[in-house]
C-alpha cells in the first residue's frame, strides 16, 4: 500500500503538518528521487513523524523552522509570483521580473533545510542584485530577498529526499507556479 501525504497550512501564517497515512516500502513515484538515489528502507529512522514546517520572515533572516522532522530530508525552495511582476522571458524594459532563482527545480537553488529547517539571511542586492548577477544566492547561506516586505508575494516548496513518503509540497501565493512544473507535488491544504 501506498503512502499519502499531504502538507497542511493554517489559516493563521504559514504554518502546516505533513500528515501521511498507510505504509510503503518504496518510493512515491513523483519524478523524484533524483537519478542515483535509492530509496531508504521503512523504519522509524526514514519519517515515521508527522512534520511542521512553519516559514518567517524576520528583520534580518527569513526561517523555515521543521518541528517532529526526524527521518526526512528536506529541500526548501520559492519563488517571486506575485501580480506585480513578469517572467523574464517576457519581460519590457521597466517591467519587474519574478524571482524564480531559487526555485529548487532542475534550474533553480535548492537550499537543504534537513530535519529541522533552515534560516537564510537577506542579500544585500536584492532580487535586482541576483537578476544582474551582481549578489550571490548562496544554498543554505542567503537569499535572494533583501527584506521581509516579500513575505506575501512569494510560493514555497518543500520537497523530502529521504523518507518513504518522498514527496513535495507547495504553499503561498500561487501554487499553480509549482503544480505546473511538478503536478505530483501536494498543494497545500
Amino acid at each position: 500500500m501506498k503512502t499519502y501525504c499531504r502538507l497542511i497550512v493554517l489559516a493563521i501564517g504559514l504554518t502546516g503538518a505533513i500528515a501521511c497515512t498507510g505504509e510503503s516500502s518504496e518510493c512515491f513515484q513523483t519524478g523524484f528521487p533524483p537519478t542515483g538515489y535509492t530509496c531508504p528502507q521503512d523504519d522509524a529512522d526514514t519519517g515515521s513523524t508527522t512534520p511542521v514546517a512553519q516559514v518567517t520572515w524576520e528583520a534580518d533572516t527569513l526561517s523555515l523552522t521543521i518541528t517532529d522532522g526526524i527521518g526526512y530530508d528536506f529541500w526548501f525552495g520559492m519563488v517571486q509570483n506575485d501580480e506585480e511582476c513578469v517572467d523574464d522571458k517576457m519581460a519590457a524594459d521597466g517591467d519587474t521580473i519574478c524571482w524564480e532563482g531559487e526555485a529548487c527545480l532542475s534550474s533553480g537553488i535548492c537550499h537543504p533545510a534537513g530535519s529541522s529547517g533552515i534560516t537564510l539571511e537577506y542579500s544585500k542586492g536584492g532580487v535586482s542584485g541576483a537578476l544582474a548577477g551582481t549578489t550571490d544566492v548562496n544554498p543554505g547561506s542567503n537569499t535572494a530577498f533583501a527584506d521581509s516586505t516579500y513575505e506575501n508575494l512569494v510560493t514555497y516548496y518543500l520537497e523530502d529526499r529521504r523518507s518513504a513518503q518522498h514527496g513535495c509540497w507547495v504553499w503561498g501565493l500561487d501554487v499553480n507556479y509549482y503544480l505546473e512544473l511538478n503536478p505530483s507535488c501536494k498543494q497545500a491544504s
